[in-house]
């Protein structure tokens, strides 16, 4: 009895080494083929378009320069294609302000978001004193007035544009923020992207011409 238990996990040792015989090689570095480096830089490509992708029917770009300051909330005024929005909104260009001034009896023309870093839709029409426009970070996410806000996009329905401005002293020299304010009417979506771009307030001088003595 006793032999045939030893002989039993003699015949369990031997299995097990052979068993892992049959896996060398598993933990072996696999050198991939330049058709799969292919395929991987492919699917990279593929996955980094999806998210630059913006979700929009309309997108229209515009670049804005701002002065950076310290303590000044300024920027510039932007104006943008409202009639571009209001054809494919099919509506006419008042009827689109009016809607964006959530006017009682106007078109239900919704404002909202996309995220800079997911491309993300963010819902809410507005976080600034407008009825849209948002506070953006450096990397063109919407976040509340504050620490980690630099730049704003704040739409004027009275004068049909948008106020680009600053969070004092959040700005540096050649800083460019990029963000994307939105509509949607029905179905129909309009992206306006906005890059902003940050300059430091050129010094004055003056050219010494000549001397007098008094």
């Amino acid at each position: 009895m006793k032999k045939t238990f030893i002989y039993t996990i003699l015949l369990l040792f031997v299995a097990g080494l052979m068993s892992c015989g049959d896996n060398t090689g598993f933990s072996t570095l696999h050198n991939m083929t330049d058709d799969e480096v292919a395929e991987i830089a492919r699917q990279d490509s593929i996955a980094a378009a999806e998210k630059a992708r913006i979700n929009a029917d309309l997108v229209l770009r515009y670049s804005v320069d701002i002065t950076i300051s310290s303590s000044l909330y300024d920027g510039a005024t932007l104006d943008i294609d409202l009639d571009q929005i209001a054809t494919l909104f099919d509506v006419s260009e008042e009827d689109l302000l009016l809607g964006i001034a959530q006017e009682d009896g106007a078109p239900e023309i919704k404002g909202f978001a996309i995220q800079g870093t997911t491309h993300a839709d963010y819902a809410s029409a507005t976080n600034t004193g407008s009825t849209w426009g948002h506070w953006w970070n450096a990397d063109g996410d919407v976040v509340n007035w504050g620490t980690t806000a630099m730049v704003f996009a704040e739409f004027d329905y009275d004068e049909g544009y948008f106020n680009v401005g600053q969070y004092p002293g959040h700005l540096t020299d050649g800083q460019t923020v990029t963000v994307i304010e939105c509509l949607k009417y029905n179905e129909k979506r309009v992206a306006v992207v906005i890059t902003v771009n940050a300059h430091a307030k050129e010094k004055t001088s003056a050219e010494l011409v000549s001397t007098q003595d008094i």
